[in-house]
C-alpha cells in the first residue's frame, strides 16, 4: 500500500520528519506505508521498526526489539454472519508509552501481523537468553524464568504445569492437580513471545490452539553450539489471522471441485482459507466462508454442486473457476 494520497501523505515537510526520524533510529529500510482512512494520519513500517503519526503533526517511533505489542482482533457476527472486523494494536514506542492503533489506519489485516510477527522475530532470541542468565522475562503481570511461571495471582513451577490451551482469544494454563488461571490474549504483551519461550521450556507441555501454522525463525536456542529452527505457532482463531492469499485460496477450491464423495477435509479447509484470505473482493471471499461454515458442523451433509455453487460465487470469481456443475 503505498500511502502517497492525502493529509500527512500531501505534506512534504512531515514526510521528511518522519524520514529523518526514523534514520536517527536507525530503523533501517523502509517496507510499507499505511495512510489514515480519514484526516491526516500514516503508519510506516522499516525494517527495524515503526513510525506513526496520529494526530497529524507527532511523529512517533517503536523499534521491534523493545517495543511492547499487544492485540485484539474481533470478528463481529450479526444474526450469524460475519459483518466485519475490529482490530486494535496497543504497541510502545521507544520512550515506552503506548499507541492505540486501530482499523483507523488502512489495511490493519495487513500491517497488524506484520507488526506483530517483527517484535516476535526480534525479541525471541533474547528472551532465550535472558532465561539461560537467570533472568525472567515480563509479559505485563505474567512473566516466565527458566523454572517458573508468574500469573499475577501466583507463580507455578514449570513442571507442574500440565495444559496450555488458547481459544476464542482466551489462554487458559493448568497445574497440579486443580489450578486453572485464564487472560486474554491482548492483555499479555508480545504473547507470541511468550507462547515461543514457554514451548522452549516445556516442550511437552499439551497445547491446543487451534488452528496453527508455522512459522520458521532462526533464533539462539540452549544449545549455545548450534542455532535453533524455531517455530513460532500462529493461534488463527486467537491471535490475529495469518493471511491466505490468492494462489492457496484457488489451491483449496481446486481441491474441493476435485474431490468426490467424502468433502469434509476439502471443505474445512476452503472454508478456512476463505475466512483468512487477503485480496481482491476481500469481504465478498469472506462472505462465502460464513456460507462454507453451514456445511462443516457435526452430523451428514448431503450437497448438491447447486449448493457449493451458491456458497462460493465469489470464490470462483476470484479463481475464474468454473461452477461445480461444470466441473463434473
Amino acid at each position: 500500500m503505498s500511502g502517497e494520497t492525502t493529509g500527512v501523505q500531501g505534506d512534504r515537510g512531515l514526510l521528511g520528519r518522519i524520514a529523518d526520524t526514523a534514520a536517527a533510529q536507525n530503523l533501517g529500510a523502509h517496507r510499507m506505508a499505511y495512510p489514515a482512512v480519514k484526516g491526516a494520519g500514516r503508519l510506516d513500517l522499516y525494517e527495524n521498526g515503526f513510525t506513526a503519526v496520529l494526530d497529524g503533526s507527532t511523529v512517533r517511533v517503536g523499534r521491534y526489539d523493545s517495543a511492547q505489542v499487544s492485540q485484539n482482533v474481533v470478528r463481529v457476527h450479526r444474526n450469524g454472519v460475519h459483518t466485519h472486523t475490529t482490530h486494535e494494536y496497543r504497541v510502545t514506542d521507544v520512550n515506552g508509552a503506548e499507541l492505540r492503533l486501530t482499523e483507523a489506519i488502512r489495511g490493519p489485516e495487513e500491517w497488524g501481523p506484520a507488526l506483530v510477527e517483527a517484535v516476535a522475530v526480534r525479541q525471541a532470541a533474547g528472551a532465550v537468553d535472558a532465561v539461560r542468565a537467570g533472568r525472567r522475562v515480563e509479559f505485563g503481570s505474567w512473566w516466565l524464568s527458566a523454572a517458573e511461571l508468574g500469573t499475577g495471582r501466583k507463580v507455578i513451577a514449570l513442571q507442574q504445569l500440565r495444559g496450555f490451551r488458547v481459544d476464542q482469544g482466551t489462554v487458559t494454563v493448568e497445574a497440579g492437580e486443580d489450578f486453572r488461571v485464564t487472560r486474554r490474549v491482548g492483555e499479555i504483551p508480545n504473547f507470541l513471545v511468550f507462547r515461543y519461550l514457554l514451548r522452549q521450556l516445556r516442550p511437552d507441555l499439551p497445547e491446543s490452539a487451534g488452528k496453527i501454522f508455522a512459522r520458521r525463525l532462526t533464533v539462539r536456542g540452549f544449545n549455545r553450539a548450534v542455532a535453533l529452527a524455531a517455530v513460532i505457532a500462529f493461534g488463527i482463531a486467537c491471535v490475529s489471522n495469518w493471511p491466505v492469499h490468492k494462489a492457496e485460496l484457488c489451491g483449496k477450491l481446486s481441491d474441493l471441485q476435485a474431490a468426490k464423495s467424502e468433502l469434509t477435509d476439502q471443505l474445512k479447509a476452503l472454508r478456512d482459507a476463505a475466512d483468512n484470505y487477503r485480496g481482491e473482493q476481500q469481504d465478498a471471499v469472506r462472505s462465502d466462508s460464513d456460507k462454507l461454515d453451514k456445511f462443516t458442523g457435526s452430523g451428514r451433509h448431503w450437497l448438491k454442486d447447486s449448493d457449493l455453487d451458491g456458497a462460493t460465487p465469489a470464490i470462483r470469481t476470484v479463481c475464474q473457476a468454473n461452477s461445480f456443475a461444470r466441473g463434473h
